[in-house]
């Protein structure tokens, strides 16, 4: 099997891990926390001199079985709490959503075509949201209103709630809005539980006014 036909298929096997926002939540369904596994990962990285896989082949192919190994030698209490399968499926979704997949993007090697966009946007929105967080979190903590800690739940589930509009946005199966900052101001009009300003915004489209709705009537949760 040539490299591009092998790596088409496991971007394929790793599509899921674009409809996360967060390593977080990625993991929720396996218990491992993201923090754990980058720790392990980065110290691997510096005692061995190797860096991060850049494809999928890399990563299962080479990546994966010298990781594990490592990690079972130094850290054997991980797989007393977790089976050495589900530590392993935590790895690969975790690099395959930190790495794999953003250094594709940035080295257009994404071989799925139905892909490119899909991973091109997460990129974004994953870059979008750090960037709101710090900036959200900052004016909080001069102004407080909202618990820094629920400031912090909430953020990834806006984002979340948003991700799928975008694609139905970016592939033509939603109307275009007429301003690029509607999504900023949704944001804010949720933070705000402003519901009108969320509605009056996505200007009768119906996909877009389904999703606001439901976070707004969600606002009560944070």
């Amino acid at each position: 099997m040539s490299n591009d036909i092998l790596e088409a298929k496991l971007e394929s096997e790793f599509t899921d891990t674009l409809r996360h926002v967060e390593a977080k939540t990625l993991l929720s369904d396996i218990g491992i926390k993201s923090t754990t596994i980058r720790g392990a990962i980065t110290r691997f990285c510096k005692q061995e001199s190797v860096d991060r896989p850049t494809t999928f082949t890399e990563m299962t192919e080479d990546f994966m079985p010298d990781f594990m190994d490592f990690w079972m030698d130094t850290n054997p209490e991980i797989f007393e709490l977790y089976p050495e399968s589900k530590v392993f499926e935590a790895v690969e979704k975790y690099l395959a959503f930190t790495t794999v997949w953003k250094h594709k993007v940035k080295n257009n090697y994404i071989i799925t075509s139905e892909l490119r966009l899909q991973a091109s946007t997460l990129l974004v929105v994953k870059n979008s949201l750090a960037a709101s967080m710090k900036a959200v979190l900052s004016y909080n903590k001069r102004q407080p209103k909202i618990e820094q800690e629920k400031l912090i739940e909430a953020m990834p589930k806006i984002f979340l709630e948003i991700l799928p509009v975008i694609h139905a946005l970016q592939n033509g199966l939603a109307d275009r809005m007429d301003d690029t900052d509607d999504l900023t101001r949704l944001i804010g009009s949720y933070l705000a539980g402003d519901k009108k300003t969320a509605i009056d915004i996505v200007n009768g489209n119906k996909l877009i006014e389904n999703k606001i709705s439901d976070i707004c009537s969600n606002k009560d949760t944070i």
